[in-house]
């Protein structure tokens, strides 16, 4: 069963998400690109208007009274009116002179999008959709890595094996999808990968799952690009000493060691980061985050390296 430190790491991560808008990159093709003439006309008017609502702020009157005022038969309301709004009046001319210029600009800003919408939308396609009928993978929640060899290799969070998860490798026109490796809910495997899977100096894809592992707690893996030599490197232990729930993926250090983070447990249950080596050795917890107001905590978000 997967521990309930693990659950409320997951949990937690789900509602910061949710809060957050456009947590998920994802784009949506709306058919095909069309011209703005609202907007055209929207900011001429808006041009136009803008000295006569300078004036009905400065004098108190609204547009309408103002025109009312201008257009009056009566000569004396109407010489007061021209005096008062004089330049309001001197600024709109100015604005009917050059308004063929503004027109025309707004016009060519408004094709030139158009233009960018379309050509994006030109460029646009969908190489893979998970789930049904195969059900090797849905709910990818990670980014692609691109490997040596050009394909694209990721994860995903559920479907296949009762929601295990599973690691994936797919050409870039979207042909020769295959899951590489199916989690499994049994055996110690791990399960539900969350973050994105590397490339290790050694050709081999690194990478993490949320759960699953001897303990529940989530583990680190390693398998090849073919789907051979998957492994086990090493189950996350949880409090006090090691962290657990890893939403991230791992970094390859410039010392070769891999560095992670876990966004839960360890000393203060605000989560760790770790490293250890590629054949799983030398696990080492380098902090524990001590959460608000001296430290962060929770941490899912990919890790840096930094050349001192």
């Amino acid at each position: 069963m997967e521990s309930n430190t693990a659950k409320a790491a997951y949990l937690n991560h789900r509602k910061r998400q949710k809060s957050q808008p456009n947590s998920k990159t994802s784009r949506t093709v709306r058919g095909p690109a069309r011209a703005l003439p609202f907007g055209v006309r929207l900011s001429f008017l808006g041009l136009f208007l803008a000295p006569f609502v300078a004036g009905s702020l400065r004098f108190r009157h609204s547009i309408p009274e103002i025109l009312r005022r201008i257009l009056s038969p009566r000569d004396w309301v109407r010489r007061k009116a021209i005096s008062e709004h004089r330049p309001s009046l001197e600024c709109a001319s100015r604005l009917f002179r050059v308004s063929p210029i503004l027109f025309l600009s707004l016009v060519l800003f408004s094709f030139n999008a158009t233009l960018f919408k379309a050509e994006a939308a030109a460029h646009f396609q969908t190489i893979k959709t998970f789930g049904f009928p195969d059900l090797l993978g849905s709910q990818p929640q990670a980014p692609l890595t691109e490997g040596s060899d050009g394909a694209l290799y990721g994860t995903t969070y559920g479907a296949a094996n009762k929601y295990a998860g599973t690691v994936f490798r797919i050409n870039k026109d979207g042909t020769g999808y295959r899951a590489l490796h199916i989690f499994s809910l049994a055996g110690g495997d791990g399960r539900r990968p969350y973050g994105p899977v590397i490339e290790a100096k050694d050709g081999a894809l690194y990478g993490t799952t949320a759960f699953g592992g001897a303990t529940g707690r989530g583990a680190i893996f390693k398998i090849n690009k073919d789907g051979s030599g998957y492994v086990i490197l090493h189950s996350l232990q949880g409090s006090p000493d090691e962290g657990a729930g890893c939403f991230a993926g791992l970094l390859e250090g410039s010392d070769g060691l891999l560095y992670g983070t876990t966004s839960s447990d360890g000393s203060y249950g605000d989560g760790a980061v770790f490293s250890l080596n590629k054949d799983g050795s030398n696990f080492q917890t380098l902090h524990h985050f001590e959460g608000w107001p001296a430290d962060g905590s929770a941490p899912h978000g990919a890790r840096v390296a930094c050349s001192s």
